[in-house]
């Protein structure tokens, strides 16, 4: 009886060992709507890591909001025209500074990468951000 319950045991172990080693599915993203992990940095102000969402505008075709930009809050946010494969922000105004850039959008819609200028009326800044998924 020793016996039959060890091997038992042992092909419960093998049968667990295989399914940990199972690959899970890849997501897949239909659309730049969602959650993104930022990593930001400017040669002025170093390195930060934050979390952007990004949201369809419901009444207009390419517009869509981008809440937490540049880690200034969930309340703060902005607008990006996406067209092609861009991210288009033109001129806007969040939280004193005034923004523009445009980042290109991957195929799989998991990355966007994302070169902006912020301008406080006395200093202009240059920064990159990558936003992954």
């Amino acid at each position: 009886m020793e016996e039959k319950f060890r091997n038992k045991f042992y092909v419960f172990i093998l049968l667990l060992a295989f399914i940990s080693c199972e690959e899970k599915p890849e997501k897949i993203f239909t659309s730049i709507e969602g959650f993104y992990s930022c990593s930001e940095g400017s040669a002025h102000s170093g390195y930060r890591k934050y979390i952007v969402e990004i949201d369809k505008v419901n009444t207009q075709e390419n517009l869509y909001i981008i809440a937490n930009f540049h880690n200034l809050g969930d309340n703060e946010f902005l607008y990006a025209e996406y067209i092609g494969d861009t991210l288009y922000i033109n001129n806007q105004v969040i939280a004193s500074y005034f923004v523009s850039g445009k980042g290109k959008v991957s195929e799989n819609f998991k990355e966007i990468d994302l070169e902006y200028l912020t301008d406080d009326g006395v200093v202009q800044l240059d920064y990159y951000a990558a936003y992954e998924r």
